[in-house]
């Protein structure tokens, strides 16, 4: 459709500190590397390879039980199982059945390598040091944000629910598109959507529309858009459909695709239920941002703009409703 304009995360006690970030830097790699190698296998990997008969599932072991052993390393069942649950969901069933052990064989081959890498003192390169210190970084922040997007509780949707009702309307309308790029250009384009309108009544519409309308795609329909929302369709379109009264026809709208008469057939607002989600969407970034301005002061960063250049103007903050 033409109408399609979508609007738009003391030195022992810090050697020991250091140690342990390491360790548990290099334990959530082990875990996203053998999660990515497993899906690079595909889900079928899991299945493969499993004796005919195995049984599906076993009963459970003391979460205690070491069940993994590489050298000086041990993953207990809690341990796998904790790993098993970060696993996307279909991979998640196949390491619960047939898959098990083929999960298992992906991770012990992970840390046999892991292991002779360190052995060979490639965990001392520069470059893999700056690796982890970056991952790290990146799993810290990461968790930051996950404890910010709890914080959104529904209290705070509903009340920008309730403060923005505006952001939820939505209308179905109806149009007939006269392109400006036509024989004659903009002159002629206004002059026939201006003869368009003077005979244009409810009754006609629809077969006006399929008769006259350059929006082809929608034309076969009667001109219908189906339903929208703020920010779905292009601004001068958007304006002067929300403007208008249920029934109400437009007189000739100008937007970048041409003139535009466009008559609103229902009123109605997006429940909140249904809202939620781009509510959370909306306010999360909002906080985020806040929360890093925030520690931007506290924490007194600089930029060299003579090296980075100057900071760009912020985009405009999309509506709650904008897709």
């Amino acid at each position: 459709m033409w109408l399609a304009a979508v609007g738009r995360r003391m030195r022992l006690g810090y050697s020991w500190a250091l140690a342990f970030h390491k360790e548990r830097t290099l334990d959530f790699v082990m875990r996203a590397a053998v999660v990515a190698m497993v899906c690079l296998a595909g889900p079928w990997a899991l299945w493969a390879q499993v004796p005919r008969g195995a049984p599906a599932t076993s009963p459970a072991p003391d979460r205690n039980k070491v069940v993994i052993t590489v050298g000086e390393q041990t993953m207990t069942a809690g341990e796998f199982a904790d790993f098993v649950a970060d696993l996307p969901p279909e991979y998640q069933a196949m390491a619960a059945g047939p898959g098990k052990r083929r999960l298992a064989d992906e991770i012990v081959k992970f840390k046999v390598l892991a292991a002779e890498a360190q052995k060979r003192g490639l965990d001392s390169d520069p470059k893999m040091q700056r690796q982890l210190a970056m991952i790290r970084e990146q799993l810290l922040a990461q968790s930051l944000l996950s404890a910010e997007q709890a914080r959104v509780v529904d209290a705070d949707l509903e009340k920008y629910y309730a403060d923005h009702k505006e952001e939820f309307e939505q209308v179905k309308a109806r149009h007939i598109l006269v392109r400006t790029d036509g024989p004659g250009g903009e002159a002629a384009a206004k002059k026939k959507a201006d003869d368009i309108r003077r005979t244009l009544t409810d009754a006609n519409f629809a077969e006006m529309a399929r008769k006259d309308s350059d929006d082809k795609g929608s034309a076969i329909a009667g001109g219908n858009l189906g339903m929208f929302q703020r920010g779905q369709m292009v601004p001068e379109f958007e304006r002067a459909a929300f403007a208008l009264k249920t029934g109400e026809i437009s007189q000739p709208v100008r937007s970048d695709f041409g003139y535009h008469i466009i008559q609103v057939q229902e009123r109605s607002s997006v429940a909140y239920e249904q809202a939620k989600p781009m509510i959370r969407a909306r306010l999360l970034p909002q906080r985020i941002d806040a929360l890093v301005e925030q520690l931007k002061k506290t924490m007194n960063t600089t930029l060299d703009e003579a090296f980075f250049g100057a900071a760009p103007a912020p985009a405009p903050v999309p509506a709650a409703g904008d897709k």
